[in-house]
C-alpha cells in the first residue's frame, strides 16, 4: 500500500474515541457496535425463506400477510457493516472489497434467469454436418421473485423448441441463491471482525 496513503488512512482511524473532528459527536465505534450487535440479532434466528399466507379477519375477508425471508435481513444488515466499515478496510484488508464483489457476482451467474428470443440454428465442431436448433440468449439476466411466471422450456413439446411461461418455476434455483449469498455473508462477517480487531475500536475490560 502506498505509504502516504496509509499514513493518513491511519491517522484518521485512530482518532480519539473514533470521533472525526474534535467537535463532532459522531462515534464511529458505538455506530459499528450497535451494527454488530444487529448483525448477531438477526444471525441468531432461525434463516428461513420468506413467503406470503393468508390470514381470514372477523368478516370473513383475505388479507395476505407476508413473512419476511431472514436470510436477506442478515445479509443486508452485513452490507450495512460492510459500507460502514469502508475507511478500515481500505488499510487492513483491502483485497476484501473485490472478493465479495467476486463472490456476489458468481452467485448471480450461476442462479440468475437468462431471458431468450426465440431460436438459432447451430452447427458444433464435433458434428459440423448437422445443423441443430438452439435458444438464441438476449444477454439479459436477472433474479426472478419468488412466484414470477418465466419462459422455461416446454418439454412436453417433442417437435423441436417452444416456451411456455410458468409461475413459480425458478422459485428452487432462488432458493439457492440465497442460501449461497447467505454462507458468503456469514464468510463477510468473519472477515469484518478481523477488520475491527485490527483498528483496535474496543478495548478490552475486566469482568463480564
Amino acid at each position: 500500500m502506498d505509504e502516504e496513503l496509509k499514513e493518513t488512512t491511519d491517522e484518521r482511524l485512530v482518532l480519539p474515541g473514533g470521533d472525526y473532528g474534535g467537535k463532532s459527536e459522531f462515534s464511529k465505534p458505538v455506530i459499528v457496535q450497535t451494527q454488530i450487535l444487529r448483525c448477531l440479532e438477526l444471525r441468531s434466528k432461525d434463516m428461513r425463506q420468506g413467503f406470503t399466507t393468508w390470514k381470514t379477519d372477523a368478516n370473513g375477508q383475505s388479507h395476505p400477510e407476508i413473512v419476511a425471508d431472514t436470510r436477506k435481513a442478515f445479509i443486508g444488515a452485513v452490507d450495512v457493516l460492510f459500507n460502514l466499515l469502508a475507511p478500515e478496510i481500505e488499510v487492513w484488508n483491502k483485497e476484501l472489497e473485490q472478493d465479495y464483489e467476486d463472490l456476489k457476482k458468481e452467485a448471480f451467474d450461476k442462479y440468475a434467469y437468462a431471458e431468450t428470443e426465440g431460436q438459432e440454428y447451430f452447427r458444433s465442431k464435433e458434428n459440423p454436418q448437422y445443423e441443430v436448433k438452439r435458444w438464441k440468449y438476449t444477454g439479459r439476466k436477472w433474479l426472478p421473485h419468488l412466484g414470477d411466471a418465466i419462459e422455461v422450456n416446454d418439454r412436453t413439446y417433442t417437435k423441436g423448441l417452444q416456451t411456455i411461461k410458468q409461475k413459480g418455476v425458478w422459485d428452487m434455483t432462488l432458493n439457492a441463491y440465497w442460501d449461497d449469498r447467505l454462507e458468503t455473508a456469514d464468510e463477510l462477517f468473519r472477515e469484518l471482525n478481523l477488520v475491527i480487531a485490527k483498528a483496535k475500536y474496543f478495548g478490552k475490560k475486566k469482568g463480564f
